[in-house]
């Protein structure tokens, strides 16, 4: 038994050091790729250099490093010969376009993850006493330039004292020039440059995906000169724009943004991606480039940079194209259209009458099932097509029947969640969801987690409260719920006898279950963001009431924004108030025959979905519009809570 022990120590042991000694093959392999890179980007400047010598007469000339053993230093030295080049060379639009491919394409490294123990505690605790210039911070003993006279004069000059200041410095150097020179690119190079910020947001957002970190919400650039103004209001007050060096206009959610690694970069990126959409004349652009652009504006929503009137300008031109039968039959490209108005929550209403007109007259069996799938999916979430809506929900119906034995657990979930919070509870259907939900016990993520739970409980709801006083309830096929206005339609079938008691019985078990995988933690301290308007919310009902909860969980483990009981004949009456910000509506766009185009902001299937629940377990729901919220004053803010409050009294 000892002898086991030892073993199984020793074997794990040994398996701990291969995992480091992979660990430290990689990072050594990384670096030694951003030295190769640093040394090819310097070496390309110097060509440029060469190539228009009469303009670029006085700058420094930089040898190259051979017997640098320190690749870490080695790559600093690199890019501060790069940013004072950068910062004073003169060459043309052309030359700047490809420095910025080049320079799109470095790895970013982290210095503290690569050195010691040591001088990471020190670095951290020098940032403790400097908290408002962290990027530029001077690190004792860091040695990177100390015995390289010339590039230490340069590393004080532009405040280059660490690997971070470097990568920030040059991308907005590079990126200033790109901007000024903006008029003379052609669509392929515009494509070009976009394909560079796009890899840098894929980058930015890997780099930030961390369960440590709050998740970054939407971030809503806003126009100003856009005939919608009236949907798009900009946060003010509390939640006032940020107005960074350049005046970009950035409209966030989370204050947290600004504190991330590299947000500098992302906010020069977003500025430039700006500009170019709405420079771009998309009557020049080819099906090659088209394709290429649908790809990035998919990439950029997906990511949460959003910005309307670039959106809207891009579904628009598609719309042309469709009614131009300019466009091919691509899966691909239907998938890039509509993922880009579920993730940017514009949804032009033409373009899915088109996709879905289309797909009805061609043979579907060319393309990919579960592509199909995945995209229905998303249309029946961000619209409700009426007459479609069957043709739709039928369809990922029968591809969840016809792939039962190998489908992925996540779209058969997702199914039954979407069909859930759009009000289709298919009675057909539930064994197979319970026989599934017994069956696969394996680890989950958090979020299927979630949307198992509020799909069992709307179940839940729907056979307590809808089914027993029905006639032929067992032949009940699919129950059809209106949340808005409680509309109810029962489709029947003689093939089904169902038994509901027992029926009731597996989803309440099944409820419970997940109910308590579901970890919210009711006691911590809530860190309260004073730019959320859920904040002010919670200030004005302080004034007037005793009993107010902020970001309040219930029983039934539903997070309402602000929680109010009040008390009145002996009884207390539960509202729950909820702030519904950009995310909670799309932006549904009409093109009449007559060009005239209609814009009307929808609450989407989760936000509807939510308060149905809450109705059923005696909570009066307010909610309040983020674009009629913000065009009130603090005086009329207050008017128009107290008295919406005082009318459910």
């Amino acid at each position: 038994m000892f002898y086991f022990n030892f073993t199984l120590q020793y074997s794990k042991r040994n398996v701990i050091n291969s995992i480091k000694r992979a660990y430290s093959n990689i990072n050594k392999n990384v670096i030694e790729k951003e030295a190769k890179k640093t040394e090819d980007i310097l070496f390309y400047i110097q060509k440029c250099i060469l190539e228009e010598n009469t303009k670029n007469r006085n700058l420094l000339c930089f040898q190259s490093i051979y017997n640098e053993k320190n690749d870490l230093r080695k790559i600093h030295l690199n890019l501060i010969k790069i940013s004072y080049l950068l910062k004073n060379i003169c060459v043309n639009e052309q030359k700047w376009l490809l420095i910025y491919e080049k320079i799109g394409n470095l790895y970013l490294l982290d210095e503290q993850i690569f050195r010691n123990k040591k001088k990471t505690i020190q670095l951290k605790s020098m940032l403790k006493n400097d908290t408002l210039n962290k990027e530029n911070t001077v690190i004792e003993n860091y040695n990177l330039c100390n015995d390289n006279i010339i590039e230490n004069e340069i590393c004080k000059k532009y405040h280059l004292f660490n690997l971070n200041s470097c990568y920030i410095f040059v991308f907005k150097i590079c990126l200033d020039n790109i901007l000024n020179y903006l008029p003379l690119y052609t669509i392929s190079n515009y494509i070009l440059i976009l394909k560079c910020c796009e890899n840098f947001y894929n980058f930015f957002f890997k780099l930030h995906k961390r369960k440590n970190l709050n998740k970054l919400n939407f971030i809503y650039i806003y126009s100003y000169n856009s005939n919608y103004k009236y949907n798009v209001k900009i946060l003010k007050n509390k939640n006032e724009i940020i107005k960074n060096e350049e005046k970009l206009n950035l409209n966030y959610y989370y204050q947290e943004l600004f504190n991330l690694k590299y947000h500098q970069i992302l906010i020069y990126n977003i500025d430039l991606t700006t500009k170019i959409l709405d420079t771009l004349n998309y009557d020049l652009i080819d099906d090659k480039n088209f394709a290429q652009l649908s790809m990035i504006i998919y990439t950029k929503t997906k990511n949460g940079l959003i910005n309307e009137k670039n959106v809207l300008k891009f579904l628009d031109y598609y719309i042309e194209k469709f009614r131009n039968n300019s466009l091919k039959y691509d899966i691909n490209e239907f998938s890039k259209i509509i993922n880009i108005m579920y993730y940017s929550k514009i949804v032009h209403y033409n373009i899915i009458l088109y996709f879905v007109h289309i797909l009805k007259k061609i043979n579907l069996s060319v393309f990919c099932k579960k592509t199909l799938f995945e995209n229905y999916l998303k249309l029946l979430r961000i619209l409700n097509l009426k007459d479609n809506n069957f043709y739709i929900y039928n369809y990922c119906k029968y591809y969840i029947l016809n792939n039962v034995a190998y489908i992925n657990l996540s779209n058969f979930y997702n199914f039954f969640f979407v069909s859930s919070i759009i009000g289709v509870f298919d009675i057909s259907l539930i064994n197979l969801y319970i026989s599934f939900l017994k069956k696969n016990k394996m680890n989950l993520k958090i979020s299927l987690k979630h949307k198992i739970y509020y799909t069992l409980l709307g179940w839940d709801i729907i056979l307590k409260n809808f089914i027993n006083n029905v006639k032929e309830k067992e032949k009940i096929e699919i129950i059809l719920l209106n949340f808005k206005n409680k509309n109810i339609h029962y489709f029947y079938s003689n093939k089904l006898y169902n038994n509901y008691s027992h029926l009731s019985f597996e989803i309440n078990h099944l409820m419970n279950i997940y109910k308590n995988k579901i970890f919210i933690e009711k006691n911590k301290k809530i860190i309260v963001n004073y730019y959320f308007n859920q904040y002010n919310i919670l200030n004005i009902l302080k004034k007037h009431f005793s009993y107010v909860v902020y970001e309040y969980i219930t029983d039934q483990k539903i997070i309402l924004d602000v929680f109010l009981k009040i008390y009145k004949n002996n009884l207390y009456k539960k509202i729950g108030i909820e702030f519904n910000g950009r995310t909670h509506y799309n932006l549904l766009v009409k093109k009449g025959n007559n060009n005239e185009i209609s814009y009307n902001m929808i609450e989407n299937h989760n936000t509807i979905h939510k308060k149905w629940l809450l109705s059923n377990f005696h909570f009066s729901i307010i909610d309040i519009p983020y674009y009629k919220w913000n065009e009130l004053n603090e005086e009329e803010k207050e008017k128009y809570l107290i008295n919406t409050i005082e009318f459910l009294k």
